[in-house]
């Protein structure tokens, strides 16, 4: 499982650290976004959209190119 959806899902559960230099550096990026990031069935989204996994970016963005 990645680590950083892992630490988002953490965060949408548990609540946000409110010192955002205390936040992991692997998830620093998502801190301003932190409001609009919410788990749905084990999912990781923001707004209405995906976070794909880092593991799987590359292959799922190589499938939407050559379709």
């Amino acid at each position: 499982k990645d680590s950083d959806l892992k630490f988002l899902a953490d965060y949408y559960s548990k609540g946000w650290l409110t010192d955002k230099s205390k936040v992991p550096d692997n998830v620093k990026s998502y801190y301003k976004m932190r409001n609009e990031i919410y788990v749905s069935q084990g999912l990781v989204f923001f707004e209405d959209r995906l976070i794909v996994p880092k593991s799987l970016r590359e292959k799922i963005c190589m499938k939407i190119i050559w379709e």
